[in-house]
């Protein structure tokens, strides 16, 4: 990603060395460099806050919040979707192939299982407990999330008010983030969920949660930075090539199991949160054979 990709135009102010220096940052390590702060890129670069918004500007950024997210999208579109599903048809049989079919839905489902078994082998028990224990004695549940990890935060918001717990699914980005900060409340628990990758909106969104809430819990397979892991509870999905491709069914496995051990700790809660679902359903159900 050249800063010539990066603005979209060929004439820009020249770069002072250190300028440069940023500049050069920004192409080599896009992902980190969205998703670190100003004062660390400046530290990465031997330079300061301010020559790292003025580099943003001389490249046409309205600052460097917007030049972060570029780099986050760039990152994004190279580990997108197309890049996984071309990584996992290079496995897979061609369909004319004899028995490839077949071949071809063991070795996808395999994978997933797989992946799964990470899952259980590799999450911090610890970590896990102190998250269901947060989530179950708190006020409301607010998940949060962007694209796929929002239908993810949403299943885990229904999940969570089957269990009797008081929940609500957000999501938002840029200038829409100052309508869900006001919602976070001392007493609340902020469930983020970032299956792929933490963006520069998902990093501003944990770190006004950590201001606001009691507890803010990460589903990732990202590590957050340093100066934000240290009061989150992280639980870190399988990170790798094969992973990526079944990150969203570790994440949905991830949510039942919290939901499950929620309904573990508080059984009486959750049975009776149960029955007045069903009672509805079943007077849904009458209501359509009248």
């Amino acid at each position: 990603m050249t800063s010539k990709e990066m603005t979209g135009d060929a004439q820009r102010e020249p770069l002072t060395p250190s300028e440069e220096r940023v500049a050069d940052f920004a192409q080599r390590d896009p992902l980190r460099f969205a998703t670190i702060t100003a004062a660390e890129i400046a530290a990465q670069t031997m330079t300061s806050d301010a020559t790292v918004a003025r580099t943003a500007r001389k490249l046409g950024h309205a600052g460097i919040r917007e030049w972060k997210r570029l780099c986050a999208d760039s990152v994004d579109r190279a580990i997108g979707l197309d890049s996984n599903l071309r990584t996992q048809l290079s496995r897979l049989p061609e369909r004319d192939e004899e028995g490839g079919q077949a071949i071809a839905i063991k070795r996808i489902l395999s994978t997933s299982a797989r992946s799964l078994i990470d899952l259980g082998d590799q999450l911090d028990t610890e970590t896990f407990a102190e998250a269901v224990s947060a989530i179950s004695e708190a006020g409301t549940a607010t998940t949060f999330g962007l694209g796929t990890g929002f239908h993810a935060a949403e299943y885990l918001s229904l999940s969570l008010e089957r269990t009797g717990i008081r929940s609500r699914a957000t999501t938002g980005s840029g200038h829409m983030l100052a309508d869900v900060f006001p919602r976070l409340r001392h007493d609340d628990v902020s469930v983020i969920v970032a299956p792929r990758l933490l963006t520069p909106d998902i990093l501003w969104h944990t770190e006004e949660s950590l201001k606001r809430c009691h507890a803010t819990v990460l589903i990732s397979s990202e590590s957050p930075p340093r100066e934000l892991a240290r009061d989150l509870k992280h639980l870190s999905l399988p990170s790798g090539e094969d992973a990526s491709m079944n990150r969203m069914i570790c994440t949905f496995a991830l949510i039942d199991v919290l939901a499950y051990e929620l309904a573990r700790l508080a059984p009486a809660r959750a049975v009776e949160q149960s029955a007045e679902v069903q009672k509805i359903r079943n007077r849904v159900n009458r209501s359509r054979r009248t």
